[in-house]
């Protein structure tokens, strides 16, 4: 039996280059997510700023579109973002 344990035994050298490639292939995984992340984002907030100043603007040309126009807006922008 003792024999048989040694046989199963592996050198550290490999499980430490194993190690530290696992290491680095999650660091590499993780700073892509990341940018996805913001750069996901970075286009939501373009999304709610162009919201905002398409109601802005809506609000500002109240009297030239209709009151029934200026809620189908608002309708519209509450359901998009």
């Amino acid at each position: 039996n003792p024999l048989w344990a040694r046989r199963m035994c592996i050198n550290s050298t490999p499980h430490s280059f194993l190690v530290s490639s696992l290491g680095l292939l999650l660091v590499f995984r993780t700073n892509s997510a990341y940018q996805r992340f913001a750069e996901g984002r970075k286009i939501w907030e373009k999304i709610l700023s162009v919201s905002r100043n398409l109601s802005r603007l809506v609000c500002l040309y109240e009297q030239d579109l209709g009151r029934s126009r200026q809620k189908r807006v608002f309708r519209m922008l509450a359901a998009f973002p």
